[in-house]
């Protein structure tokens, strides 16, 4: 239910949602279609700039309204961080695909879902790319993600 006249916080679109996180998807930058957008590492911009507000109930574009938005942006940035740690333990010196990758994070996936589950995976390869910590390497047009 959107807010009403009088109502008290910004709405947010699907930014922050009380049970579950955005999907960061694969998909083409605008600015440049021959790149690929890091849409985790923007996500993860977006929720800097909401934990510098001082926020105290936000209207998600699905849901009831938020009543700790900060709470829930540590909860989020915690997800994100635990996601990466378990895929950087996951990661060789001979690397691995974003299929693989998502194959052993989640298994038993069908249509869809797994585009998803590549999305997500290769999102969180992204921070560890920025922070040093994995690569990409392409062999054979394939991208594999290993560890430095």
């Amino acid at each position: 239910m959107p807010p009403g006249p009088g109502h008290r916080g910004p709405v947010l679109g699907d930014t922050l949602l009380l049970d579950i996180t955005p999907n960061p998807l694969l998909e083409p930058d605008p600015a440049d279609p021959s790149e690929r957008r890091q849409s985790l590492v923007e996500y993860i911009r977006s929720l800097d700039v909401l934990a510098s507000l001082p926020l105290t109930r936000v209207h998600p574009g699905h849901g009831e309204p938020i009543e700790d938005p900060h709470g829930l942006i540590d909860g989020m940035r915690e997800h994100h961080r635990a996601r990466s740690e378990d895929l950087a333990a996951r990661l060789t010196t001979d690397g691995k695909t974003g299929w693989q990758l998502a194959n052993e994070v989640f298994s038993g996936l069908e249509g869809f879902d797994n585009f998803l589950a590549v999305s997500e995976v290769v999102a969180h390869v992204d921070l560890l790319v920025r922070e040093g910590r994995a690569e990409p390497v392409i062999r054979d047009g394939v991208t594999f993600y290993r560890k430095i």
